[in-house]
């Protein structure tokens, strides 16, 4: 995205800034880098003037000066004229990547709760799922065996849930039933 920054930058920005630093318009170039200064993760920009006459070249700066690790890129303005074209100045930018991880951590925060909800509800849908297909019918048949007495008759269990099951826990039941056959005979 800063790429693509400064891209806009030297596409918008450099016709106009060349100008005003080649007819030293300072208040204008002031205006205009204010307005590069306000984009997105801009710390400063700074545009000087190329050495190479008597008096001291023009510098001007607007933001801070890094506290941080920040990246920079040094623009070179040029000016035609006279069918001629010659750098007249720098144009620097620095920005800085601290509103980048900011972004980058509220996305992953984002990510990382939207995740964890969609996860609990799906470990949810899966916990419901087992208990009403398995856990509550393991439950039933534990308290009815748990209440065998091999001194009385057993009254029989039989799974609350639709006829034509026969899976592991009707197998269950049919084990069971054979071993209490077996202990009463």
């Amino acid at each position: 995205a800063i790429e693509r920054r400064i891209d806009e930058i030297r596409g918008s920005y450099l016709d106009s800034l060349s100008r005003s630093l080649w007819n030293m318009d300072v208040e204008q170039l002031r205006v205009q880098l204010e307005g590069i200064r306000r984009l997105p993760d801009m710390l400063a920009v700074e545009v000087f003037e190329a050495a190479g006459g008597e008096a001291e070249p023009l510098t001007i700066r607007i933001g801070a000066t890094p506290s941080t690790a920040a990246l920079a890129w040094d623009i070179p303005v040029v000016h035609a004229s006279r069918g001629e074209t010659r750098t007249i100045g720098t144009l620097r930018l620095e920005a800085t990547l601290d509103d980048v991880h900011r972004r980058l951590l509220d996305r992953a925060l984002t990510i990382l709760a939207s995740q964890g909800i969609k996860t609990f509800l799906v470990s949810f849908f899966i916990l419901f799922i087992v208990h009403h297909l398995i856990t509550r019918h393991l439950t039933a048949f534990a308290a009815a065996v748990g209440r065998y007495d091999v001194r009385r008759p057993w009254p029989g269990f039989r799974f609350d849930r639709r006829a034509g099951h026969n899976d592991e826990l009707d197998q269950a039941v049919t084990a069971f039933d054979d071993m209490r056959a077996h202990l009463e005979q």
